[in-house]
């Protein structure tokens, strides 16, 4: 049997999990994150099943602010966005919650380095492109592509998943990969069969019903599986190819920006914090909580790195204070009380010490 062509589309190695511990108590103290970006139609989909009150009342039991839908591109523990696809299934009563939300999703969804990878002239330089971006928007995830006997087999692997209830979040990754392959094969195109990475749940009847495609379970990631003669179909010329060289400069661009989502704690932790700002929430109880680990060990590895809980909140409320100052007009108080102050006089000592300046004096100099 010949040996199959594997295709290195990412070469950042997967996050394994330690003695099955909880998700971000991982090897080198990383916390899987993802954009928000991701969740997609899910909060309209369960609204028209369950009702508005069950859109706040599930939010609020991954304890992901629901202020972040006006926010796409925040980052979200992973573990945080697989609960919440979780969560919303039950809520809704329905186990195929998850795929009808990914239906409903144009890859477009999930932010310009998508788009970016849409414009490769074939198929194969696109998941080569797509794949380079998924750092973008989940640093911790990993394309795969393998080729043998006239097949190829595309694979989305995400972090870490053993103690996740995967299954629903998987389920709306799978119609978003079809629909990028569609973009060079076809709006009917559909694979020759697609891979969940859990067991078989059943509902064999009802899933092809919305999906008419075979299904295989227990791989190693969400896959699918078509001849591999189609890679090399190109883009359609009304989809607009642009220059293949300037749109490799693009994405190297876009993928070389600094991201807080670089596998280190006390970063991960700083958008954790950026995240819960949104509901005024800034207690490391909380913190700890959303990225699910103890508060002791998140003190400790923020320690080993240099800083304090204390430092990671000051610096995002100074960032996020800036921000407010300079791009809204929002009175100077309403600000303290949305950076989680109790006292407006707190805030703008905590401003004074870190730019020199009250904040209304910061605006009135900057906006002149």
């Amino acid at each position: 049997m010949p040996q199959p062509e594997r295709t290195a589309l990412r070469c950042r190695p997967l996050v394994i999990s330690c003695h099955q511990c909880h998700l971000g108590q991982m090897i080198g103290g990383s916390i899987p994150m993802t954009r928000a970006s991701g969740i997609g139609p899910l909060p309209r989909l369960l609204e028209k099943a369950s009702g508005v009150s069950a859109v706040e009342a599930v939010f609020r039991s991954v304890q992901i602010p629901v202020q972040v839908l006006d926010h796409p591109e925040l980052e979200v523990p992973f573990g945080a966005m697989v609960r919440l696809f979780d969560s919303a299934a039950k809520s809704a009563g329905d186990p195929l919650f998850g795929l009808r939300v990914g239906l409903q999703m144009s890859p477009g969804d999930f932010g310009p380095w998508v788009k970016t990878a849409k414009t490769a002239p074939t198929l194969r330089h696109a998941l080569d492109r797509l794949s380079a971006a998924l750092q973008m928007h989940q640093p911790e995830g990993a394309f795969s592509l393998d080729v043998a006997q006239g097949m190829a087999v595309w694979t989305y692997i995400p972090p870490d998943f053993s103690v996740l209830p995967i299954r629903q979040h998987a389920d709306h990754v799978l119609p978003v990969m079809i629909a990028f392959c569609r973009s060079y094969l076809g709006a009917e195109w559909l694979p020759v069969r697609a891979r969940m990475m859990y067991a078989d749940p059943g509902l064999k009847a009802a899933r092809f019903s919305l999906l008419a495609v075979p299904f295989a379970f227990d791989g190693p990631g969400v896959a699918i599986c078509f001849p591999d003669s189609l890679l090399g179909k190109s883009l359609p010329v009304a989809s607009g190819v642009r220059d293949l060289n300037t749109d490799d400069k693009e994405l190297g661009s876009m993928t070389n920006v600094p991201s807080t989502s670089l596998p280190s704690r006390d970063m991960a932790i700083e958008s954790i914090v950026a995240l819960r700002i949104l509901d005024g929430q800034v207690d490391i109880e909380g913190a700890a909580a959303l990225a699910n680990i103890s508060v002791r060990s998140l003190q400790r590895s923020l320690s080993q790195a240099g800083t304090t809980y204390s430092d990671v909140l000051n610096r995002v409320r100074d960032r996020k204070a800036r921000e407010f100052l300079l791009q809204t007009d929002m009175p100077v108080t309403g600000i303290a009380y949305s950076l989680g102050y109790s006292d407006p006089a707190n805030f703008t000592r905590a401003f004074v010490r870190r730019n020199g300046t009250p904040p209304q004096h910061f605006r009135t100099s900057r906006t002149m």
